[in-house]
């Protein structure tokens, strides 16, 4: 009974392992554009569209892609398309049928700094 025992409990730590491995393995960073010898690929299927910027930059030159602008009409207000947040970032990232009102009150004023969007 006991040998039994021990086999249905090993059985289930190993199926329990098995299950924790490959679900954090599927957490990883797919479905985004990344890098590759100066050109932007897909990596699985991005939600995002396509950086507008010139990927051989480094990130701290361009900052985070949700964000990035060269200039201020790049800059908008609304709710992210992949995060589920209401944020001041790339026009490019906005969802045009989610609204954040609260965030995005008429007047307010958007610019890109230092190739950031930012709220002034």
């Amino acid at each position: 009974m006991d040998i039994k025992r021990n086999q249905t409990i090993l059985l289930a730590l190993i199926v329990f392992v098995a299950v924790l491995f490959f679900g954090l393995s599927s957490i990883g960073s797919e479905d985004e554009w990344i890098c590759k010898n100066g050109q932007w690929e897909k990596d699985g299927n991005p939600k995002n569209p396509k950086p507008v910027f010139d990927c051989k930059k480094t990130i701290s030159d361009r900052g985070a892609y949700d964000v990035y602008c060269e200039k201020n009409d790049d800059c908008s207000c609304g709710a992210h398309v992949s995060r589920n947040v209401c944020f001041v970032g790339n026009k490019r990232y906005i969802d045009p049928i989610k609204k954040c009102d609260r965030l995005c009150e008429s007047g307010i004023k958007l610019q890109c700094v230092k190739n950031q969007c930012k709220q002034i």
